[in-house]
């Protein structure tokens, strides 16, 4: 059975076409922040990042007014509470689980706290600047119970006004004179897991809502005849609940503690500079209902108080929080809820007549002689969908009222299961034809269908209405179709022909990465139409160099539509390039209102967003070895990912690429929500190709892009592991000893990259048909000549050669070579001849050469000479030592020589000692001074200098798995 679910997702939330921008825009882009957790402040728990999206601020003008506090005090959190909940499907059955108290980063923006590491979802709630809320909230925080359902928990959390407040309003005197204000906020549902980089990001409400009044325009311009002197709040609640009931969405009605009681208050505030802003706040209050008899003076409004004409004494006017109501030539109003995180903007344009002698007659009059207009700044929308049970269908605007001018910027918002495709058809009110004044735009092209497939994040459908000639209304339904589900919109073209204001886009990207112009559209009507504008920085601005709208740099003097109906108008901005490495985003918002002659007024938000997109991915390089790799996608935006010509990898690097990747950004540089997957093929024959492919990211919310590449290389596979061999070319053995890590690429290779092992040099050598430098480029002899050799022992390890000459001061000569790898195994190469001989340099003693090798690796000697007289106990010893040994005897270490063509040293030492040990012969190389003569003899070596010529390839590998 499908359920037809009026309440739109929250995947479906989209800005009003109507006059709206929040309180502080709630739709700011964060900036994107990595932390390097450090573990949690104790066991089982985890620190985490906590970027806060605090409600940024209106700017009506910059001099001049009544502002009791600072616009930036709006934005200051001085503590900041996280409240955990283990998330359910339903999220009204969320179950408290505790809180901790988060600290401070470097920035108003940037908290840390340390929360538990839980195996399932959380969400988490944030409460910032509890400490100063009435009664102090932070020990309500602390006394709540685990296991208490987030429906109760709402209900337990609320502020009270203190008793001076009841009456002369919510405090807001000065910077260092104003009540706390309050915010909250809810993250994703997050798993808290140990290790890795976790950022939460959290946008805050504040409980707030806040007027600002401005008389003429919003630069304090003044009206004719009026001097305004104090203003009056009336009927506000004296109690809020933090936590609203719409905590996911964007707030569409009041949430109001059963026990508040509405105050008439004496809030009275000074006008200077004809303007009053940051001044006047107030806690969420709703109109009374109808069936009220006293509903008039009950009220939430205003009373303005001022002189009129040049007179002596105030006159006071009553304004209301309403906006015009259709159909009624201005004179009905509807009233407005007053809803937390809000900004009520009040311009007094006009004054027409004296107002009453006091505030309550004016109280309790109907506005009159006081010219008004109410923007309350809003982006909320509802809409409808379908669901099964399993799979959705939605759209985010249910029924659209088009004038008889029509429109050529209308959008609808689908959203739909991920995969799930969907079409969109175009029909008569009766369901049958096509309508010929309504058609859907689909790039650039005029549609009577349009087909999407869902995704992350909904689509804009964007669509244009007909201007309309004939008398009377005229209908077309827009049907959603996806398998079974259907949703309807309908589209009502009427004879009103109202102040409207039509853009392409509803944000204006600029790239960070350079000085920007972006030139856009603007059309406004009907006939006889102001539009004015202004830029609004966001809390991280953009810094604009140039910014028109029709070539004029002054929003307040505004454009004229005159007699066109539909006047169309060209914005040119220029955004200056984000400097040096910051890469975070900047906002400004562009708000438009558009009036006409008779009072009728509309008006609509632009964001502008500038982006100095940045990608960082967890590795540039993929070893193809057959599973799947799993690369992390550090990105300051959400995005989806394509890669440029796949087909030159599928098959032999890669399986089939999937095309439809898409990942979150600001979620760290290990998450889980930010990752691509390729399946790697295991390649059957190996070669040493390397293949570069290009990624491009798209923002999905705006549609630009960062370009990476990723490298593919052919793993080697070799006796149960995979290797990355990197080539190095053929070296000499000279070069290759020299640990030359030069790649024929002209890369060096990393340290952690060796010469392969002789087996597994072997496998190289025969997957390449060549010869291979092994690990092992060590000297070795295949026999002496001219000398008695054995085996010994030499400092107590076994393994060693130890070779005596023959001839009193004469000559020993070997052959020496070097291992290198064939396909058929390791064989001897660089086959040198070397000599080595005695030359006595001080006293004419006759000395034989006497060396200790490690079994037939030449590539270090140790030596000592030894007299006539030992050379018997030399040619039997089974023992050398030449340090401190277990047999008491004086021994001196014994000069080293490393092998190398004409190389030498010269010595002192000769074997001073020897004894017998259990019948065996042990002797000691000690420094010569029985006589006091000093004496040396060298020992040269003498090789071919063409064995270090000699090439092989060169092979740095490492193992991978």
């Amino acid at each position: 059975m499908n359920h037809r679910i009026f309440k739109l997702l929250r995947l479906l939330g989209a800005p009003l076409l109507a006059a709206a921008a929040v309180f502080g825009s709630c739709t700011t882009e964060l900036e994107s922040n990595e932390f390097s957790p450090g573990g949690g402040n104790g066991k089982g728990e985890q620190e985490v990042l906590l970027k806060l999206h605090v409600p940024g601020t209106t700017k009506p003008g910059e001099k001049g007014g009544t502002r009791a506090v600072n616009k930036n005090e709006e934005d200051e959190i001085d503590d900041l509470y996280v409240l955990a909940f283990k998330a359910e499907a339903d999220e009204n059955k969320d179950a408290y689980e505790y809180w901790v108290s988060a600290k401070k980063g470097g920035d108003n923006a940037t908290w840390t706290a340390a929360l538990k590491v839980r195996d399932y979802n959380q969400r988490f709630i944030v409460i910032a600047n509890a400490l100063g809320a009435n009664p102090n909230l932070a020990n309500v925080i602390q006394g709540l119970k685990p296991g208490t359902l987030k429906s109760d928990i709402k209900q337990q959390l609320t502020v009270t006004l203190k008793d001076t407040e009841k009456t002369s309003g919510f405090n807001a005197k000065a910077d260092n004179d104003h009540s706390a204000f309050t915010m909250c906020g809810q993250t994703k549902p997050t798993t808290i897991a140990a290790g890795g980089n976790i950022n939460l990001q959290v946008s805050l409400y504040r409980i707030m809502a806040r007027i600002q009044l401005y008389f003429g325009d919003k630069n304090g311009g003044g009206v004719a005849n009026f001097t305004p002197s104090t203003v009056r709040l009336y009927n506000f609640n004296d109690k809020a609940q933090v936590i609203p009931a719409e905590l996911d969405t964007k707030v569409t009605k009041t949430t109001i503690p059963a026990d508040a009681k509405l105050q008439k208050g004496e809030a009275k505030y000074t006008v200077t500079g004809n303007k009053l802003e940051y001044s006047i706040y107030m806690f969420e209050t709703a109109q009374p209902g109808d069936a009220d008899q006293n509903k008039h003076v009950k009220r939430p409004c205003l009373v303005v108080g001022g002189k009129y004409n040049g007179g002596t004494a105030d006159k006071y006017y009553r304004v209301d929080l309403g906006t015009p109501k259709a159909g009624t030539g201005n004179t009905e109003l509807d009233y407005l809820d007053i809803l937390r995180n809000h900004s009520y903007e009040i311009t007094v344009t006009k004054v027409s007549g004296e107002g009453h002698d006091t505030e309550q007659e004016a109280l309790e009059s109907k506005s009159a002689n006081m010219t008004a207009t109410v923007i309350p700044w809003n982006e909320t929308e509802i809409g409808n969908i379908d669901f099964d049970g399993e799979k959705f269908l939605g759209i985010g605007t249910m029924e659209y009222r088009v004038g008889k001018m029509g429109s050529d910027n209308l959008i609808q918002k689908v959203a739909a299961s991920t995969g799930l495709e969907w079409r969109a058809a175009l029909l008569n009110e009766d369901g049958q034809g096509i309508p010929n004044w309504i058609r859907f735009m689909v790039d650039g092209a005029e549609q009577t269908e349009a087909t999407g497939t869902g995704a992350d994040t909904p689509a804009d459908l964007k669509f244009k209405v007909t201007e309309k000639k004939a008398q009377g209304d005229r209908v077309a339904i827009m049907r959603f179709t996806a398998g079974h589900l259907q949703v309807d919109a309908r589209v009502i073209q009427d004879d009103n022909n109202p102040v409207f204001i039509d853009i392409l886009d509803d944000v204006i990207e600029f790239d960070g990465a350079t000085d920007a112009d972006r030139s856009f559209n603007i059309t406004f009507g009907p006939e006889n139409t102001t539009l004015t504008w202004e830029v609004v920085d966001g809390n991280n601005p953009i810094t604009f160099t140039a910014k028109s709208i029709d070539g004029s740099t002054e929003g307040n003097t505004g454009v004229q539509s005159g007699t066109t109906a539909r006047k169309q108008v060209a914005a040119n901005f220029t955004a200056q390039a984000i400097a040096g490495d910051e890469t975070g985003k900047k906002t400004a918002t562009l708000r438009l209102i558009a009036k006409n002659d008779n009072g009728d007024i509309t008006a609509k938000s632009v964001r502008l967003s500038q982006i100095k997109r940045v990608v960082t991915l967890s590795k540039d390089l993929i070893i193809t070895d057959g599973q799947e790799h799993n690369i992390y996608v550090d990105a300051n935006f959400d995005w989806s990912v394509k890669m440029e010509k796949a087909g030159e990898i599928e098959g032999q690097f890669i399986n089939s690429f999937d095309q439809t990747q898409s990942g979150e950004g600001s979620v760290g540089s290990s998450s889980t929500k930010s990752i691509i997957r390729f399946s790697t093929v295991l390649a059957q024959q190996w070669n040493l190709q390397k293949k570069s492919i290009e990624l491009t990211f798209t923002d999905k919310r705006t549609g630009g892009t960062v370009k990476k590449n990723i490298e593919f290389v052919t793993g080697f596979y070799y006796n149960g592991h995979i290797y990355h061999v990197l080539d190095g070319g053929s070296k000499s053995l000279k070069v290759a000893r020299e640990n030359d890590r030069t790649l024929v690429d002209g890369k060096t290779a990393p340290q952690e990259y060796g010469l392969p092992e002789p087996a597994l040099a072997t496998k190289l050598a025969e997957a390449s048909s060549t010869t291979v430098w092994t690990n092992d480029l060590a000297w070795r002899t295949t026999g002496w000549q001219n000398a008695d050799v054995r085996s010994v022992s030499y400092n107590g390890t076994p393994g060693f050669t130890l070779v005596v000459g023959k001839t009193p001061n004469g000559s020993i000569s070997t052959q020496m070579y070097v291992l290198v790898a064939t396909a058929t195994g390791t064989t001897n190469a660089a086959v040198d001849q070397v000599q080595l001989s005695v030359t006595n340099t001080g006293i004419s003693y006759q000395w034989y050469p006497w060396l200790v090798v490690q079994n037939n690796n030449l590539s270090t000697l140790h030596f000592a000479g030894v007299g006539t007289d030992r050379v018997p106990y030399a040619r039997q010893a089974v023992e050398v030592w030449d340090t401190t040994n277990p047999y008491g005897l004086k021994a001196t270490p014994m000069q080293t020589l490393i092998l190398g063509n004409n190389a030498s040293a010269e010595i002192n030492r000769v074997v001073g000692y020897e004894s017998v040990q259990n019948g065996r012969t042990i002797l000691y190389p000690y420094y010569w001074d029985f006589d006091n003569r000093d004496f040396r003899f060298r020992l040269s070596c003498i090789t071919q200098a063409n064995s270090l010529k000699e090439t092989h390839k060169v092979y740095f590998v490492k193992q991978v798995w």
